[in-house]
């Protein structure tokens, strides 16, 4: 059966039974994704971390200065010095020093040393580290003190006392969450061999927490068959650890949280937002092609881009530099703009509905437009998001100009495919085919597409070209249809989209109704906002944690874009007390997403640092560059910079 004729009869299908399309986010998921699809109720739950020893900026100079110092002394061929001063403050401190040498993010060369008093062992490591080279034989411009060292200070072993493995010999959940992964490092015993995995190697290789127990079990050589023999025989640990990156002996050493310097609270301002901004728009613009497409995934740790192909990812991705065209003003951005969605363009086919006539027989009738790139699901999202393009365009372009003129007829094509894609529940449903793979109605499925298609629509409502009153027909519809839905069972992504959608429809309709949609959607995110009474780690906070405690990442940014647009809601009808949480929660959630870019500090293991500064990490611990991750952060960055200061 062809496309179109499939088409027909879902939508024949679809008047009789309620469809529940899956999730926008089933196929291309963020690094907090997991199978939980509800906003939990409550706050996030208190995650405890290691207890680490209090140490001062200064004596962790020191203890780099210590390793250089010996390092040299070695490569010249000089005796080893004894050690000096030692502070007070680490007076009684041991650990294990690791030591990394490297040239343009390569690793020249690595030492480690026995676990001894702290001062001793950064000696010892440095030492063992001149000698690591030599024995490579590395000769050394002005011995070593232009390349770059890193330096990791392994805290105490601290046993684990969760459940090992489940059947077969496969690891439990706890154990795979028993650790804060590139915070803290994990590593086994078995009979008297020790593999650990440390925080720098979960950064630099990109370990996942199952790929970082993986590494440590393989430096013990420890076989499945033995986890299932000698299961008393094994002991799991977590070690909390110090790492520093000093770029050059001239340079001051940068302490490094999960792979980067911890940017303040100070960094949201309005120059800082509007530099952050700068920095993601160019690097989202760099990774367009010369086709208008964009490339999928870059990885650091491999120094290669993945060959992900994702309709949804492309038009997230389109979104984005639309957003930073608009916000830059730059000609070359617009201009790459319509370069994508010219690509995408040919891909729009007309829409094709089963509809009455007059006697009652179902006849084929056009209902405007729908983006089908072959291969590709997601129709309704990614249909609204080319229309989104096209509405930030027209507003960037004269009528009848290079730019919003020309698409007038394809937006109005998609506005009407859109429109027409809508059940009597609200609900709008165009991914046929995944449609009627779904089974379970009670789950929220289609959240996130209706929302999306919402969301363009009410854009599209704002130019003066279109003013088409269905869009305030469908967006009131869905909403009296969503309030009736149970606050425990929404999908957080498309909980979060909608309330951006609802909000931009109350301006455009004061019905208190949507408006209390945003407001209890947005009062359920700031509750799950990381901070330091439920969390240790300061390079999280301001994370919005909807799912397991501890899983967050990217998808913060989608977050943040409604709690931006959720203040703005609540100055426009003045509620005081809203404007004063959601300010204070906005500007947290844009601090982590800043934790999330890619800074010079961070890429220390980069071969190729063009390719990911100014670039969003997928997680904390997962330095996977997503070119729509990147998109979302440069929308709801952008967003927050006009609802915190007003537009730049």
């Amino acid at each position: 059966m062809k496309k179109k004729e499939k088409y027909i009869a879902f939508l024949l299908m679809a008047a009789i039974v309620p469809v529940h399309p899956q999730s926008v986010i089933a196929d291309e998921t963020n690094a907090a994704d997991v199978s939980s699809d509800h906003i939990y109720a409550g706050a996030p739950a208190v995650q405890p971390g290691s207890t680490v020893p209090p140490v001062s900026y200064e004596n962790l100079v020191l203890l780099i200065k210590n390793s250089r110092r010996a390092f040299r002394s070695k490569v010249m061929g000089l005796p080893e010095k004894p050690s000096g001063y030692h502070p007070p403050e680490l007076a009684g401190m041991r650990g294990i020093v690791h030591l990394t040498l490297r040239s343009r993010g390569a690793v020249l060369a690595e030492s480690e040393s026995s676990e001894m008093d702290i001062v001793d062992a950064a000696i010892a490591a440095g030492a063992l580290l001149g000698q690591a080279a030599l024995e490579k034989g590395h000769n050394f411009d002005q011995y070593g003190d232009r390349l770059g060292l890193e330096f990791e200070w392994l805290g105490p072993r601290e046993y684990l006392k969760c459940k090992y493995f489940k059947g077969r010999g496969q690891w439990a959940e706890q154990l795979l969450h028993a650790f804060e992964p590139a915070a803290e490092g994990i590593g086994v015993e078995f009979r008297g061999r020790r593999g650990w995995t440390r925080p720098g190697e979960i950064v630099s290789l990109n370990y996942s927490p199952d790929l970082a127990l993986k590494a440590a079990e393989s430096a013990v050589k420890l076989k499945h068959a033995q986890k299932l023999r000698f299961i008393k025989d094994i002991k799991y640990f977590r070690f909390w650890a110090y790492h520093l990156w000093q770029p050059s002996a001239r340079e001051l050493p940068v302490l490094l949280l999960r792979g980067e310097a911890l940017v303040k609270p100070e960094a949201v301002s309005p120059t800082g937002l509007d530099a952050a901004i700068q920095r993601m728009g160019s690097y989202l613009h760099y990774r367009q092609n010369s086709n208008g497409a964009f490339s999928h995934e870059y990885l650091p740790s491999a120094d290669r881009y993945s060959d992900g192909n994702s309709a949804r990812v492309q038009l997230r991705a389109l979104n984005g530099l639309a957003t930073y065209a608009a916000w830059s003003g730059n000609t070359e951005t617009n201009s790459a703009v319509i370069k994508g969605i010219d690509n995408f363009s040919k891909y729009l086919e007309p829409l094709v509905l089963l509809l009455p006539n007059e006697q009652g027989q179902p006849v084929e009738k056009s209902a405007g437009l729908a983006l089908m790139p072959p291969g590709h699901q997601g129709h309704l999202e990614i249909s609204a998001r080319l229309l989104s393009a096209m509405t930030v365009v027209s507003g960037l372009e004269k009528e009848g100009e290079h730019g919003g003129g020309r698409f007038n007829a394809r937006s109005r094509g998609l506005i009407d495919g859109l429109i027409a894609s809508q059940g009597q529940d609200g609900r709008l449903a165009m991914d046929f085919e995944q449609a009627q793979q779904t089974s379970d109605v009670s789950r929220p499925r289609g959240d996130a597409e209706t929302a999306s298609a919402l969301l363009a629509l009410a854009r599209a409502y704002q130019s003066p070209s279109v003013g088409d009153r269905r869009v305030i027909a469908a967006a009131l519809r869905r909403g009296l249809s969503y309030a009736g839905r149970k606050r425990d069972n929404l999908d957080p992504v498309g909980a979060a989209i909608m309330a951006r959608a609802f909000a931009l429809h109350y301006a455009q309709t004061n019905d208190a109704r949507l408006s209390d949609l945003v407001f209890n959607i947005n009062d359920r995110l700031v509750r799950l906002q990381l901070d330091k009474a439920v969390c240790p780690y300061p390079e999280l906070y301001g994370a919005i944690n909807v799912r397991r405690p501890g899983l967050i990442g990217a998808d913060t940014a989608i977050y943040l874009s409604a709690l931006a647009d959720g203040l703005t809601l609540a100055a426009r009808v003045g509620d005081q007390e809203r404007i004063e949480r959601y300010r204070h929660a906005t500007s947290a959630a844009a601090r982590f997403l800043l934790q999330l870019e890619v800074s010079k500090k961070g890429c220390y293991y980069v071969r190729s640092p063009r390719d990911v500064l100014g670039g969003v990490r997928t997680a904390p611990w997962n330095g996977r560059i997503r070119v729509d991750h990147c998109a979302n952060a440069v929308i709801a960055l952008t967003l927050a910079r006009q609802a915190l200061y007003g537009a730049s």
